[in-house]
Formats: C-alpha cells, structure tokens, sequence
C-alpha cells in the first residue's frame, strides 16, 4: 500500500469540488486503487473527507476534454445518382510526343521559417524561452517581481492554488474571501453605473494589496511596505491567466 496510487474519476471529484467537501466510502478509494483489490474491510462505508489543499490544484491542473469530432452519417436511402448512365467512351490515344531536351534544374527558393510568437507570461516573469506554466511557478514569478511581498491564486469558489504570503497572513483564509470581496464590491460598482470590476487595489496595515480577476481565477498580489507594486505587468498575467490555454 506503501507505494500505490490512486485515480480518482473527474466526474466524481466536480461535485465536490462546487460544495466544497470531497468526501468518497473508503469502499470506493479502494476500488481506484493501483495495487491488487484490497480485501473486504469492515471500514467499507465509512466517509473519508480527502484535503481540499491537496485536491484543488491537481483538479485545477486537468486540461479541458477536446471536443468530440462531428461525423455526419448518410441514409442507406440517398439514391445512386449515378445508375443507370452508359458507360463512357474512351478516347483513342494520341501517340506520345517526343522528349523534350533536359532543362537545367533550378533551385527553389528558401522558404522562411515561421515567426514563434512569445508567450506573454515567460516575457513578463523573465523566461521568455518558457511556454508551460504551473501555478506555483506563476506565483514564484510574481514573488521575484520589486516591490512584492507576496501573492497567491485562488479558485473562484474560494478554494487556494498556490500562494505564499508573509506572516501573520494566512493564504488559504485570503483566498476563501477573495470571491467574496469580488462579489460584494463588483455589486456595488454595477450599482453606481461603474461597470464590471475587473481589479481592486486596498491599502492596509500591510502595505497595498492589488486583486485581479483572472478566468475561473483570482490573483492578488501584497506590496512591500513603502514600494509601488508592478500594477501594469500584474494585470497583463491577470489577463492571460483568464485566456482558456492557461
């Protein structure tokens, strides 16, 4: 058991995920088990609660499913449109014309190779060579960044990705309010006529603190006390983190 793995269906990790509690029979993570079938056990319908921690980034890490590819099937009573016509009539063949001299051969032309476009995030976090990024990778990019304190990418549900704040922030707590901080401010600003939020920059105790909706994430970002924060190359992460490759 020391060295066995488990695979979890997605299917069954979704509704957990949007209630916030992912809870399976120790029966059914049995079953998903890698080694041989475990033996019957008398714990078979007991609940085990796995750690939301652990389990969120690795559901948030799954690529989307790729589209199934359409196949348009044709009735057996589509008639032949081609019964019935004669046979046609071949043509007499030509006698073949005789061999023109041999021309000499002309080099083609060099065709150029395509420019690579350069991804967006390599070139603000200083990796331009770079074009697959994890989350804890994104968030080490922005640490190095001046005047960063700390940031942290959160699920939209209020679940943590990947963060890393100084004391005594606790990053799993900022990112159970973020969405709610979004919401309630986002409401109000719709309210006024202000339009959609898309960031929000406070200013605390902490030092100032930016948060950027970014897709199905958000991203907030604390400022070293005393120091302006990249707020333009933050938000350019923020809107590239909201493109569906990333």
């Amino acid at each position: 058991m020391g060295s066995a793995t488990i695979s979890i269906p997605v299917n069954r990790l979704e509704t957990g995920m949007k209630s916030g509690r992912v809870v399976f029979t120790w029966a059914e993570l049995c079953e998903w088990l890698s080694v041989a079938p475990v033996p019957p056990s008398a714990n078979g319908k007991s609940s085990v609660e796995l750690p939301l921690k652990v389990i969120a980034p690795l559901f948030l890490a799954i690529p989307r499913a790729v589209k199934s590819r359409k196949v348009v099937s044709v009735s057996e009573n589509v008639p032949d449109l081609f019964a019935g016509l004669s046979r046609p009539v071949e043509p007499t063949p030509e006698p073949a014309p005789e061999p023109a001299p041999p021309e000499a051969p002309v080099a083609a032309p060099p065709v150029p190779e395509p420019a690579v476009a350069p991804d967006v995030l390599g070139e603000i976090l200083g990796q331009p060579s770079k074009t697959d990024w994890t989350p804890a990778e994104i968030v080490q990019g922005i640490l190095a960044m001046p005047g960063v304190a700390g940031a942290l990418l959160a699920s939209n549900d209020g679940l943590l990705v990947s963060g890393q704040m100084p004391a005594p922030l606790e990053v799993e707590l900022m990112a159970a309010f973020l969405p709610q901080m979004f919401t309630n401010i986002g409401d109000s600003t719709q309210e006024v006529k202000l339009g959609t939020l898309r960031a929000l920059k406070i200013t605390t105790g902490q030092g100032a603190c930016a948060i950027f909706k970014a897709g199905e994430l958000c991203l907030a970002v604390l400022g070293l006390p005393g120091q302006t924060l990249p707020e333009p190359a933050l938000e350019r992460i923020a809107g590239e983190l909201a493109q569906p490759k990333h």
